[in-house]
């Protein structure tokens, strides 16, 4: 519902450049529904699209609104203050055009410009489609191995660029120049007590609720059993008349809303507890097959991640929800803090941007041919900042723009999307934390504890693991044949391919039994003290797991493939 695509065309606008659009904006919609039909928009030197549009995207004339914001004058106009919100914007008038990113980049915009034209996208590919050749950015290669992602700043064509979180790139119509204006990402230190921290903290939190309002016939709550949308529950459920119309979701294993501790389990009981409509729905029952699964799992998030657990229904969950007229979803991301971590290699495993060299089977990959691994100076831990600070700034600055956006991509060809905690005067006010504050989120958490009813949070995930999605005879069968296919072969050494398929398990079920070793190791994790387990876990290097190793190479195989047509 948010897959744009926005061009400027300098003189004027291409023959044939409407029906063109038309044919990629068909070519951009879950292949599992009935997309409604898709908006166009001409006029003058502007030419947009919106895929499967529903009423919660906002437009304005030439200017597009994804998510919420708050703005004094009209949000519309080209260069006018946001107050707050969780947003990516597009607003243009005669003169310019300005896209603008939050302060975490929730929603990602990509861009590409030359002598004739300017075209913004929430979809890589459509801009690819327009432009009708590919360009492969080999960047991301060692990134998609390492991370499950395209990295930082990359993107599948190096010609494209991305927006990055706390950002707006203006275009100069009359002189077709581009002018970039980046915030800088700071957590500046604060002499508040701890007190006066909640109190800020919890006065941003509220302002900004009092700013969102939806509609409950159109909207719905993910739910399960962290702080996160916990705390939205209660903040929401305070500002309607009604609480009884709140519809929550929760999806998972079919097993787990049985499972006590359990994200599904917990769910459900809080939605008893605040009065709340409630509807769980399984995702481990699936009429698909793998080719499918990963085919609309790929092509729905265009490759940029590669966490498939939530998705093994083949989104049938989410073609449910588009069809029983859900228009949008109220998402738990947030930028509160992140977990401790006892050295900078565990900051990154934590954050999701360890390198090749910080597995240990990938440590050689340079052998294989495949590109050196790029770490922008951006992501160094500076001098001033503490190990803590340099985590939490990577979380706003990497993880966010990076994984939950993509993340958040999967869903947006079904339904539109808001994300309150991530709003700009609650980010800001995160950063003004002290480190010890933010590490497991101590200050949000104690917040959210003061809220009523208090009740139990879940200790375990509704979904299963990634590896284990992955590892049933048919999937690897699958993915071993794509890597002897010619077009693997073309993009990787047979070596490195051989060894990543290789190297791929097949499920044994249950009748594996652990050795002597595998029952001591589980005994010294349960009984030795903390400081041992973090000083031994500190530097000691993890391995990707090869099921999922050959998946991000299917990935990369299948984006090249996809895009090159």
């Amino acid at each position: 519902m948010s897959k744009i695509i926005y061009i400027n065309f300098r003189t004027k606008i291409e023959k044939k450049a409407y029906d063109k659009l038309y044919q990629i904006s068909k070519m951009l919609e879950p292949d599992n529904i009935v997309a409604n039909h898709p908006k166009i928009y001409q006029r003058n030197r502007t030419l947009y699209a919106i895929v499967n549009p529903v009423e919660t995207v906002i437009t304005k004339n030439e200017s597009i609104l994804l998510g919420q914001c708050v703005c004094r004058n009209e949000w519309s106009t080209p260069l006018n203050n946001i107050e707050d919100g969780s947003y990516a914007l597009i607003r243009s008038n005669n003169e310019m055009t300005e896209i603008v990113s939050d302060s975490v980049g929730s929603r990602t915009l990509w861009y590409y410009s030359n002598k004739d034209i300017f075209i913004v996208s929430t979809s890589q590919r459509a801009i690819v489609l327009f432009l009708d050749t590919f360009e492969f950015n080999d960047k991301v290669i060692p990134w998609m191995l390492s991370t499950g992602s395209l990295g930082p700043d990359f993107s599948w064509d190096k010609r494209l660029r991305k927006l990055k979180a706390s950002s707006s790139l203006l275009l100069d119509k009359n002189s077709w120049e581009l002018e970039e204006k980046a915030n800088e990402i700071s957590f500046p230190k604060s002499k508040r007590s701890f007190k006066e921290h909640k109190e800020v903290l919890l006065n941003a939190i509220n302002s900004t609720f009092k700013n969102v309002s939806f509609d409950f016939h159109k909207w719905i709550l993910p739910l399960s059993g962290g702080h996160d949308c916990r705390a939205i529950l209660y903040l929401i459920k305070n500002t309607v008349q009604n609480p009884g119309n709140i519809r929550s979701i929760t999806w998972g294993l079919a097993d787990s809303l049985h499972e006590k501790g359990n994200d599904a389990y917990v769910a459900y009981r809080v939605a008893q507890a605040t009065g709340i409509q409630h509807k769980y729905y399984p995702t481990d029952i699936s009429n698909e097959t793998p080719e499918v699964i990963l085919k609309r799992f790929i092509e729905n998030g265009e490759g940029r991640i590669d966490h498939i657990s939530g998705y093994a229904d083949g989104f049938t969950i989410w073609k449910t929800l588009f069809e029983d007229g859900v228009e949008g979803i109220i998402r738990g991301d947030e930028g509160f803090g992140w977990v401790t971590a006892a050295s900078s290699l565990r900051v990154r495993y934590h954050l999701g941007c360890a390198l090749c060299t910080d597995y240990s089977n990938l440590m050689d990959y340079r052998k294989y041919g495949i590109p050196e691994q790029e770490y922008p100076k951006y992501m160094l831990q500076q001098d001033s900042e503490s190990m803590n600070t340099w985590r939490d700034r990577l979380y706003h600055q990497y993880r966010i723009p990076t994984v939950l956006s993509a993340l958040s991509d999967l869903k947006l060809g079904y339904v539109e999307q808001s994300t309150p905690l991530l709003s700009d005067n609650i980010i800001r006010a995160v950063r003004t934390l002290p480190d010890w504050m933010r590490t497991e989120k101590l200050l949000f958490k104690k917040i959210v504890h003061d809220f009523r009813p208090r009740l139990e949070y879940a200790t375990s995930s509704a979904t299963s693991a990634p590896k284990n999605i992955l590892n049933s005879n048919d999937m690897v069968d699958l993915l071993r044949k794509e890597m002897k296919s010619p077009h693997a072969i073309s993009l990787f050494s047979a070596e490195f391919l051989e060894m990543v398929a290789k190297n791929a398990l097949i499920s044994q079920g249950d009748t594996h039994k652990p050795s002597l070793r595998d029952k001591l190791k589980l005994l010294f994790i349960k009984f030795a003290p903390q400081w041992i387990k973090n000083r031994i876990a500190s530097n000691r290097k993890l391995a990707v797991d090869p099921n999922i190793l050959m998946f991000r190479v299917y990935v990369i195989i299948y984006m090249h493939r996809l895009l090159s047509k």
